[in-house]
């Protein structure tokens, strides 16, 4: 009889053992179990990219090649070909304004305010009502809004890799 609560008393700590082994190993190794992502279409069109430098407004970024870029004196538009009188992304410089300030205190109160960075500008974003997303930047003393159609996966990756120059 000792010997069976003995033989028990080992099999149950092995168990144990194995048990603790292997939750310590799934903890630790749980993303490989994840099944891998393909890239999307919208990713891989942007790493084929075309690169947009706009030095008069001291902007560079990325866009999918495909899309049209379309200027004035103080704004670009970036759209796709079929956009249909939709502005996908823009960006424009606010000439009015002097601080990030002066347009906090135009906005409704009803606007929820997010802080941003974007590489080297600070600014907030909301959601206009337009379906944008309406982003507010300080860069070297200018004031810049950027407007990001916000279904768009593509507008958005143009969006993280604008830079100010």
């Amino acid at each position: 009889m000792k010997n069976h609560k003995l033989l028990l008393a080992v099999g149950i700590t092995f168990l144990i053992f194995i048990f603790l082994n292997f939750g310590y190993y799934i903890s630790t190794n749980w993303r490989s179990f994840l099944p891998k992502k393909s890239p999307s279409a919208s990713s891989i069109q942007i790493q084929e990219s075309k690169t947009y430098d706009n030095t008069k407004m001291g902007i560079n970024l990325k866009h999918t090649p495909t899309w049209v870029v379309k200027e004035t004196e103080d704004m670009f538009e970036i759209n796709p070909p079929d956009a249909r009188n939709k502005v996908y992304f823009s960006v424009g410089l606010r000439k009015e304004f002097t601080s990030l300030d002066d347009i906090k205190n135009k906005l409704s109160s009803s606007v929820e305010l997010s802080p941003l960075d974007i590489g080297n500008a600070s600014g907030f974003k909301y959601r206009d009502t337009d379906d944008h997303d309406s982003i507010w930047l300080l860069h070297s003393g200018k004031i810049y809004i950027v407007r990001v159609y916000y279904p768009s996966q593509d507008a958005n990756q143009i969006l993280t890799t604008l830079k100010f120059i």
